[in-house]
């Protein structure tokens, strides 16, 4: 994966500066076209990540929940 500078033309520049960057500073982000629609994206695919992983430890509660309920109900707990 290449890095969002990569492509922009110029030197590298802090924008708020405007001064060269020293050794390992990394630019601040400055959107260009296109960046909206990828942030978007990239939110998108996070909530669709998050819900899944909920809806799976839910429904591992609840077969949990079950497994205990269903022992117990079970014959040998009534006497």
């Amino acid at each position: 994966m290449r890095a969002w500078w990569v492509d922009r033309p110029g030197p590298l520049t802090g924008p708020q500066t405007g001064r060269p960057l020293v050794y390992g500073e990394r630019p601040d982000p400055v959107p260009g076209p296109g960046d909206a629609e990828l942030f978007q994206e990239r939110r998108r695919l996070s909530v669709t990540a998050n819900t899944r992983r909920a809806l799976t430890d839910l429904a591992a509660d609840r077969v949990s929940g079950a497994a205990v309920l269903q022992v117990a109900a079970s014959p040998a707990d009534a006497r």
